[in-house]
Formats: structure tokens, C-alpha cells, sequence
């Protein structure tokens, strides 16, 4: 309250305001020139300055910036800021970490505007909101260059193998793929058209090219679709692996199903060809699981992401014994076991070059559950014929086997056990007799 000097110098002034009280004594006429500019008014009288301060002082409201715990204060909350925001910008996507930031500037002003209305405290606020967006901004910054520099990385490297989709998914991922080589359990598959040379031989130039892209764009989309990667054309074969860059636990699995697919999907393009008056295709599939090494091989002037090893050599041969066998697919132990779904034709025990002990190989059928009762009898007797023949119980091997000729005679199989059992009858492999037929008759693929 204002008591006028006049009225104090008249004792005329209300003693019960001036009672106890702290009276400052100071001018208000504007002529005096006694005013100052404060935060709250352009002009103020000074006096006034000093009795808000006391009173300040005895409300004990008055704001302080606290010197040393101020700056531990400020220091302790740019630490939490840069922490958390560090750990969880990069785990968030460009519009999540700006709404992240929004929320935090947001709670700054709220905490500050707590500390000022009930701790009476002054917080340096401009340095923390300064922080979070330059902190946002370097995160934006760094994911633009780094991100695109990794995708770009990744175009590189596997833009022939994967379709544009898979390789941005990978780069959404969040996981570094590389080139860099390394060994691991894959399964690897070879397709080629049989009899390709003669089939070149009576087609124009241009026609070859046609007949070629026809071919290999379906079963490319297939293998995709499965999951493969396709690792490079072989003029009239692909080469594709599963299980790398990205990891697939059903790779055995996922190969087998492209294998049935591309077979099924020769049937249709057999009559689109015919339309076209170009030949009919035959196909043959060798596909193996194993360990081996995938990366970028290759020398300084030109590399590429391939697999090699035993495991590759042999779905290689395995595809040049589809023709002798008549079947379309063959495949080793290791895809067998790995895929306890798929029903299996054992077709042969053999020796390949490179290994001591004979293997396995065998037709994939179809999965168990798509299979006809009709067709599991066969296969079943099939089986048992076959163990017949390696007890070298000749008779009732060959009795089972042109049981099954009667029923199946286009299948290539049961003849060339029959010719065996012959040859067998007058020749016995002896005791010892490890299932490998050591010379292997003449068979003309049928057709």
C-alpha cells in the first residue's frame, strides 16, 4: 500500500497501516525520472522494485538460480536427454523419433514450469530443447546417409540374386548383410533343359532368346517365391541356393517345394510352346543339402555371390543322373532328412568321384499328406522290392518290379532294376555287396 509523505508529515496517515511495518521511503512522480524498465512494465517505479523484492523475500517466493546445484541440475538432465535419447532414436522410425522428441521438449516445459511455480527454481530450459533437436537432427542426418549407403550396399550386392521387394525388406530389417564369406548348412539346386544343343541347332537367332527368357522368368518366380536366391544362368540352366543372405530354417524344404513347382509349371509351358511351334521342354533338377561356403567370390576384376563346396558339386552331378534315371528330380541323404514331410523314391546307391563311401539319392514324390492311397501302395511296394534286390533276393525282386512295370510302364525306374536282376542272375556281386551296381546298362531315356 502507498501512504503519501504528506499525510505521514501531517499525522494524518492510518497508524494501523504503518504499524510493524517495513516502510521504504522512495518517489512515484513521473518527473523524478526515479522509474526503471522491468519484465512486467515498459516503466516501474524503482521503489516499487525494491518492495517487491522484500516482499518476495518475506512470502519466500522468490526465484533463484541456484549457482553450483543449478549447473549439476542442468548438467544431470543433458546427460539423461543424450542417454536416452541415443539408445532409443536409433531402435525408432524418422516419424517416431520426432514424435519421441515432441514428447520429450513437451515434458521439459512441463517439468520446468514445476520447478518455477512450486520449487521456485530457474532452469535453464533453451539449452536442453537445443540439445534434443540437434540430437534429432543428427539421427535424421545420420539414418538418410548411412541407411541409403546401406541400401544402396545391398542393390549391389544381391540385386541379381533377390527381387527388388526382399532386398528392401532386409534393409528395413535392421540387419547388416555383407558379402563376407561364411559357411553354413544350405540347400543348393541346379535346373538345365536336356538336349538344349539340339534344340539351338534348329532355331533362329532371334527365336533362341525368346524361347530362353519364356523359360527362365517362371522358374525364376517361382524360386522367389520360395525363397531362393538365385545365384546365375548357365545359358540353358539356373543355379539358385536357399538359406543365404537371409536365414531359412525350412531351406531343404523350401527348395523341394520350388522343385515340384517348376516341374508342374514345364507341363504348362510344354503346351504354350507347342502353340508357339517351338519344342517341348524337358527339365532336370539336382538339388542337395549340406555345408558350404557362401559369399562374394571371385577375383579382383569381377566377383559374385555363389556358394561352393562338396555339398554344390554334388547337386550338380545329381542333376546329370536325372536323365539316366528318367525322372526329374533327384536329390541326396541330407534334403531327405531334412524334410521328413516330403515322401521319398529311393532310386540308386552310387559312388561319386571325390568320396570313399557310396550315397543315397532319391525322387522327391510329393508331400505325405497330398498323397493318394494308390500312390503309397506303389511306393511302398516299390520299397520293398528294392530291399528284395539288395538281400539279392533276385526272384521275388523282379516279380514285384514287373508287377509294377504293368501298372507304371512309362515309369524308366523299374527297368533298370529288371535289367540289373538279369544281369545280376548270371553275374552275382557277392557276399561283400555294398547295393552299388558297378556297370550300369545302356538306358535310352524314354522318348
Amino acid at each position: 500500500p502507498y501512504v503519501s509523505a504528506v499525510d505521514v508529515l501531517n499525522r494524518s496517515a492510518d497508524p494501523v497501516a504503518l504499524q510493524n511495518a517495513i516502510v521504504l521511503i522512495g518517489t512515484t512522480a513521473t518527473g523524478l525520472m526515479d522509474w526503471r524498465p522491468t519484465p512486467v512494465q515498459h516503466v516501474f517505479p524503482e521503489v516499487e522494485i525494491h518492495a517487491n523484492i522484500i516482499s518476495g523475500i518475506l512470502d519466500g517466493v522468490v526465484k533463484h538460480d541456484p549457482d553450483r546445484q543449478g549447473k549439476i541440475i542442468c548438467i544431470i538432465i543433458l546427460l539423461l536427454v543424450t542417454i536416452s535419447m541415443a539408445i532409443v532414436l536409433p531402435r525408432t522410425s524418422t516419424y517416431g523419433a520426432v514424435l519421441l522428441v515432441v514428447v520429450v521438449i513437451i515434458s521439459m516445459i512441463l517439468i520446468n514450469r514445476f520447478a518455477w511455480q512450486n520449487l521456485d527454481l530457474v532452469i535453464p530450459l533453451a539449452t536442453q530443447i537445443f540439445l534434443t533437436l540437434l540430437l534429432l537432427t543428427w539421427h535424421i542426418s545420420y539414418s538418410y546417409f548411412v541407411e541409403s549407403r546401406h541400401k544402396q550396399r545391398l542393390s549391389e550386392i544381391f540385386s541379381h540374386h533377390l527381387p527388388k521387394k526382399v532386398i528392401d525388406e532386409m534393409s528395413k530389417s535392421g540387419i547388416h548383410y555383407t558379402g563376407v564369406g561364411d559357411r553354413r548348412n544350405m540347400t543348393v539346386m541346379f535346373t538345365y533343359i536336356r538336349g538344349f544343343s539340339t534344340i539351338s541347332e534348329g532355331f533362329q537367332s532371334t527365336e533362341l532368346p525368346k524361347l530362353i527368357n519364356a523359360f527362365l522368368t517362371p522358374i525364376t518366380s517361382i524360386i522367389h517365391k520360395q525363397h531362393g536366391t538365385i545365384d546365375k544362368y548357365l545359358g540353358d540352366s539356373i543355379m539358385a541356393f536357399w538359406g543365404a543372405p537371409i536365414v531359412d530354417s525350412d531351406h531343404a524344404k523350401h527348395s523341394l517345394q520350388a522343385a515340384l513347382e517348376i516341374a508342374k509349371k514345364i507341363e504348362t509351358l510344354r503346351a504354350e510352346f507347342q502353340i508357339r511351334g517351338w519344342p517341348p521342354l524337358k527339365i532336370g533338377i539336382g538339388i542337395n543339402t549340406g555345408l558350404m561356403n557362401v559369399g562374394n567370390m571371385g577375383s579382383e576384376f569381377r566377383n559374385s555371390y555363389t556358394v561352393m563346396g562338396n555339398s554344390v558339386n554334388l547337386a550338380y552331378r545329381f542333376e546329370g543322373f536325372t536323365n539316366q534315371y528318367g525322372v526329374t528330380v533327384i536329390v541326396g541323404e541330407e534334403t531327405r532328412v531334412a524334410v521328413p514331410s516330403m515322401k521319398f523314391r529311393q532310386l540308386d546307391r552310387i559312388h561319386v568321384r571325390g568320396r570313399t563311401v557310396p550315397i543315397s539319392i532319391y525322387e522327391p514324390v510329393d508331400f505325405s499328406d497330398k498323397l493318394t492311397n494308390d500312390s503309397n501302395a506303389q511306393l511302398e511296394s516299390y520299397h520293398n522290392a528294392l530291399d528284395l534286390y539288395h538281400q539279392q533276393k533276385c526272384h521275388e525282386a523282379e516279380i514285384l518290379f514287373q508287377n509294377l512295370k504293368q501298372r507304371d510302364p512309362e515309369r524308366m525306374i523299374y527297368d533298370i532294376y529288371i535289367s540289373r536282376i538279369k544281369h545280376y542272375k548270371t553275374n552275382s556281386p557277392g557276399p561283400n555287396w555294398n547295393g552299388v551296381f558297378s556297370r550300369q546298362p545302356f538306358m535310352k531315356y524314354p522318348g
